[in-house]
């Protein structure tokens, strides 16, 4: 199975719906059409982060924060079990997790898509300073 990816798309022009339409983006860097800059999502009937997909690119996924209706996007590091570069969608528009101080801590964010098959997955992000949510057993 090959992996599919949609169009490239600024990652200031991302909004939530796309990411709740596409839960699982990546970096595709091209240094003739497209920065760093740009994430394009990955286009699967099933939406599973998968070892063929890990093999390739770090994936973004799309989360959910448990017990709230506010979501997140994190790069996803396999052999760690973490998330990093955590964005939250607050007030309409993506900010990076320090700047929204307002949460309190602890954080479980819940992974849309799945992860290599598993639904559900959690990550616990403890303390304020954290900027790495753990993947829980």
């Amino acid at each position: 199975m090959s992996i599919k990816l949609g169009r490239a798309k600024h990652i200031e022009k991302i909004t939530l719906q796309d990411c709740l339409a596409n839960p699982i983006w990546v970096n595709t860097y091209d240094e003739v059409r497209y920065d760093e800059e740009y994430q394009r999502p990955v286009l699967s009937r099933t939406n599973n982060v998968t070892q063929e997909l890990l093999k390739t690119y770090v994936p973004i996924i799309t989360c959910k924060v448990h017990g709230q209706e506010l979501y997140a996007t994190a790069d996803y590091d396999d052999k760690k079990g973490t998330l990093y570069a955590i964005a939250l969608w607050w007030k309409k528009k993506w900010r990076i997790l320090e700047d929204v101080k307002e949460l309190k801590r602890p954080l479980t964010l819940v992974a849309i898509p799945k992860v290599l098959g598993k639904e559900g997955v959690k990550f616990v992000l403890k303390n304020i300073g954290d900027m790495t949510a753990k993947k829980t057993a």
